[in-house]
């Protein structure tokens, strides 16, 4: 990733272009998200019984010192399951090109969370790619693939771009 960043830097033309790596699970872990260089977004699988957590209430912040370590974390958060299977979670319908054709993918999407691999300072976007039905020829059952469940370091990044490029990995 260093080495594409620092290529992109190099050329006039490009060193203000944002660079986009997609890694699965094995490599969606602190060392990479803890070194991603500038300019820089990552987009990862996670485990779907990933714990995370809401930011940090503004009010802890003010308060005076308490005895022990100061927390960094807020509110345990659902984890990306609990988020496909939340009905109080929208889901939102992504135009993307899948399995031959042009299809509307069904997507969850939670913004400002955190990991404690990724660190209390780099808040994620997790987003939970439903299933998508198909079958293995005319008038046979009804068969799914199975979820998805992704982080992403960018909370403003296109959400029709992210599942492109995730469905890639």
């Amino acid at each position: 990733m260093a080495s594409a960043r620092q290529s992109l830097d190099e050329r006039a033309e490009t060193h203000h272009r944002q660079l986009i790596v997609s890694g699965d699970a094995s490599y969606t872990n602190r060392t990479v998200l803890r070194n991603l260089p500038p300019r820089t977004t990552y987009i990862g699988r996670i485990r779907k019984d990933a714990k995370l957590y809401g930011p940090l209430p503004a009010e802890v912040h003010k308060t005076t010192k308490t005895a022990g370590r100061p927390r960094r974390y807020g509110p345990l958060a659902p984890t990306p399951e609990q988020i496909l299977k939340e009905d109080t979670v929208p889901v939102i319908r992504v135009p993307c090109f899948a399995a031959g054709q042009l299809r509307e993918i069904p997507v969850k999407v939670l913004r400002s969370l955190y990991w404690r691999k990724a660190g209390a300072d780099l808040p994620l976007q997790v987003v939970v790619i439903r299933p998508l039905g198909y079958r293995l020829r005319n008038g046979s059952k009804l068969l799914y693939r199975q979820p998805a469940f992704l982080i992403c370091t960018d909370l403003d990044l296109d959400l029709q771009t992210l599942v492109r490029i995730a469905s890639r990995t």
